[in-house]
């Protein structure tokens, strides 16, 4: 028998529809690395080197929080916040640490290493990579200055979200203290560091104006989500803006 052309087109889109939906679905979340950084950290550098080799992953947002402990050796980190220092020290407490230090790189809010061991975190990416499943997603729709974020799944307990404004590259010539007269690359530089909300898990929307947390300076965000307490990231989403 032969269907009519109308009823096989309708048919092929609701196959098309089907097909396409699995694939939405089955998309794992990036692994989430974030270094925690100084200009002033003589041992920070081939840290630094290390997570710029991974600026143009799919499958791995890497993400530079630049600390300000070390100011007062000689020179002031030109990209250091006391937000960016307390997510350090807040992942001290959720990882047991009895300290922080430079350079750690905390893989998904899970395990942190020390950010020059290049083997180290081939290893801790590819683990990170075999326990992801795809039970929260986050989709990222950006519309005339206006960043919708809707949060699906999450069903793992009380979580957070959080966004970070970022810039993809800065090149620093330091001047003083332990790096002087070294010129010294930044990869996906945090600039801003927002606690969207935290709730008790399952489906959750957000809406946030550019202008009213300084994104229309920055290149780009960053979107994840992670159990409460700076645990577990659960989900995470990369936007650039230009």
């Amino acid at each position: 028998m032969t269907l009519p052309f109308s009823r096989l087109a309708a048919l092929i889109l609701i196959f098309a529809s089907l097909i396409a939906l699995p694939a939405i679905a089955a998309g794992k979340s990036p692994v989430v690395l974030e270094l925690f950084t100084s200009q002033g950290c003589s041992s920070c550098p081939p840290a630094d080197q290390i997570l710029g080799n991974y600026a143009g992953a799919d499958d791995v947002i890497p993400l530079s929080f630049h600390v300000d402990y070390w100011d007062y050796i000689g020179w002031k980190d030109t990209f250091a916040s006391k937000v960016t220092t307390a997510r350090q020290y807040d992942y001290a407490k959720s990882l047991g640490q009895r300290n922080v230090y430079t350079p750690q790189l905390v893989i998904d809010g899970q395990k942190h290493i020390v950010g020059s061991d290049e083997r180290g975190l081939r290893s801790a990416i590819s683990q990170a990579k075999s326990q992801h499943t795809n039970d929260t997603l986050i989709k990222v729709q950006d519309a005339g200055g206006v960043l919708k974020l809707d949060v699906i799944g999450a069903r793992n307990g009380p979580c957070e979200a959080w966004l970070f404004a970022i810039d993809r590259r800065h090149d620093v010539a330091v001047q003083r203290g332990e790096n002087s007269g070294n010129k010294l690359a930044y990869t996906n530089v945090v600039r801003d560091v927002h606690l969207l909300g935290r709730w008790d898990g399952g489906a959750r929307s957000f809406e946030i104006r550019h202008d009213d947390i300084s994104m229309a300076k920055r290149d780009g965000y960053v979107i994840v989500v992670q159990s409460k307490g700076q645990g577990p990231v659960l989900a995470a989403a990369r936007h650039w803006l230009n």
